[in-house]
């Protein structure tokens, strides 16, 4: 399970990179805006100092150009281009989007916002939604008010117009006109409005996150001290149990989840989690209660050794030998041993004493072997 798990993700993260590699060579090279990469530059209007920043980009990250100004106002929210995802979680009722009673200003815009009286006071006058059309018009791609900064950003940075510096200020200026919007909106104990949501939000994610930790530790542990000789047969066992309950999980999510801004993205994210989660908590649980609960007596099996192997991994050799089966209707079976034993072994002549006990579940599994 753990080595189809990280085939998964390898084969994923080739196709993620496979992608922006593609998309990168399609776009050109990010221009040359006339602003160094890297490090911030600062700058100051009408009194209130600004920094912005360009990044080059790397391997994995795409080039991006910031505007910045320091806004302690507690609140939050994040505005980008509405795009089809967005809009299909709308339509189903998951996501239900902060509206401003702007027509032609919610249909292009999607806002996202934890603190939404907060976010309905500052989108409420036209003067600062026509300034949001005016910095998305140039290029950017997100206007959001996060860990006491107003940031004004372009992602991916890629455009045969880049901004230039004589372009900043009349940027920052427009910037400044959301910045003295947010310093006046005046909301008591707007911090209420979080209580409840963060609090189904972190039954949503501790779920799933539990269950990739209980599983991994219980799936490694079980495989090392009772080794279930049949372990394909009882991952399959245990789908009919993980299945069930990963379909049931999903559900009670959308319940929790539902009704914000952001539901569709947490929502995600929580699939995400719990796609691998619920397979590998319940066979790791399965394969370690099948070993550590069992009361069954252990049975000692002499048969003899027909064959060893080993496989190479990048760094490593994995020791097998085959065996004839004594259990009914099996040719052979396979066990790993220590390069010490794999030497020790003449195939046809060698025999093992191998013991082994029932299982909780019925799954049989190796408490010990020797070499005669």
């Amino acid at each position: 399970m753990i080595i189809s798990i990280a085939v998964f993700l390898v084969i994923l993260v080739s196709v993620i990179v496979l992608v922006v590699s593609i998309r990168r060579k399609k776009n050109g090279k990010a221009p040359d805006p006339g602003i160094k990469s890297g490090g911030s530059q600062t700058g100051e209007y009408n009194g209130i100092p600004y920094k912005y920043k360009y990044f080059g980009g790397a391997q994995n990250s795409p080039p991006s150009f910031s505007i910045s100004i320091d806004c302690d106002k507690a609140g939050d929210f994040k505005i980008t281009r509405e795009s089809k995802f967005d809009r299909f979680f709308k339509r189903i009722g998951i996501a239900i989007e902060m509206e401003t009673h702007d027509p032609e200003f919610d249909d292009r815009y999607y806002v996202s916002s934890n603190s939404p009286r907060f976010t309905e006071h500052f989108l409420a006058r036209s003067e600062i939604r026509s300034a949001i059309d005016t910095l998305f018009g140039r290029g950017f791609t997100q206007i959001r008010k996060k860990n006491k900064k107003l940031e004004l950003l372009w992602i991916p940075y890629r455009t045969k117009t880049p901004v230039q510096d004589r372009e900043i200020e009349s940027l920052v200026e427009k910037l400044t006109i959301l910045f003295d919007r947010i310093q006046k909106i005046e909301i008591p104990s707007y911090e209420s409005e979080k209580r409840s949501w963060k609090t189904r939000r972190l039954i949503a994610f501790l779920v799933p996150s539990f269950l990739i930790l209980g599983g991994i530790l219980s799936l490694i542990f079980g495989i090392i001290n009772y080794p279930p000789l049949d372990k394909g047969k009882l991952f399959l066992h245990s789908l009919k149990i993980s299945l069930p309950l990963l379909i049931l999980f999903i559900w009670i999510s959308v319940k929790l989840l539902k009704g914000r801004s952001t539901s569709h993205r947490e929502l995600m994210i929580v699939f995400l989690l719990a796609l691998p989660a619920f397979p590998l908590g319940i066979f790791g649980g399965k394969v370690f209660l099948n070993g550590w609960m069992d009361q069954s007596t252990p049975e000692i099996h002499n048969v003899r050794v027909i064959r060893k192997f080993w496989t190479k991994s990048k760094n490593s050799k994995t020791y097998y030998i085959r065996m004839n089966s004594w259990r009914q209707g099996r040719g052979s079976e396979k066990i790993s041993v220590s390069f010490r034993e794999y030497n020790r072994i003449i195939p046809g002549r060698s025999d093992i004493a191998i013991t082994t006990m029932d299982g909780k579940f019925g799954y049989e599994w190796i408490v010990g072997y020797s070499i005669e």
